[in-house]
């Protein structure tokens, strides 16, 4: 899947490219390492990473794919370090009301891991009302419970 299109996020603007596609991946490297910067205070990049299309149905593997995908590619050390998984990765809430992930992503903590590893972060999509845009349970009424469990 990860070498299918690939949403990059720079700025702002969306830039899609195939992963196979070496020698694009290259020009948005070089692009990404150029900048004019006001004064020292301010990051030489905007947050840049992958994020996942809305409705894409992608799983945890496919997720584990793109984040080797962006590391092999070199845009990782680019500065291309976020991942956002698309809506749909939480489960239900078990009779305690802590929410669980969905058979999709069986186990958030080790795709985290995963990432970390590898110099990347993840970016979790949830919503304060009581479901998210995909239907799953959002976080109203455990905003406390839920930012612990994040």
């Amino acid at each position: 899947m990860a070498k299918n299109l690939v949403k990059i996020l720079s700025a702002g603007t969306v830039l899609a490219f195939a992963c196979s596609s070496g020698t694009l991946a290259q020009r948005v490297i070089e692009s990404s390492q150029t900048q004019v910067l006001p004064h020292d205070k301010i990051e030489t990049r905007p947050p840049m990473g992958w994020i996942a299309p809305s409705g894409a149905g992608l799983d945890e593997a496919a997720v584990r794919e793109i984040a080797d995908a962006l590391v092999s590619s070199g845009l990782a050390a680019a500065g291309y370090v976020y991942v956002s998984i698309p809506d749909g990765w939480q489960g239900e809430r078990d009779a305690s009301g802590n929410l669980r992930t969905s058979l999709k992503f069986p186990d958030i903590a080790k795709l985290a891991a995963y990432l970390h590893e590898k110099g990347l972060k993840l970016s979790l999509p949830a919503s304060p009302a009581s479901t998210t845009c995909a239907k799953t349970p959002g976080s109203f009424g455990h905003e406390e419970q839920d930012a612990k469990t994040f």
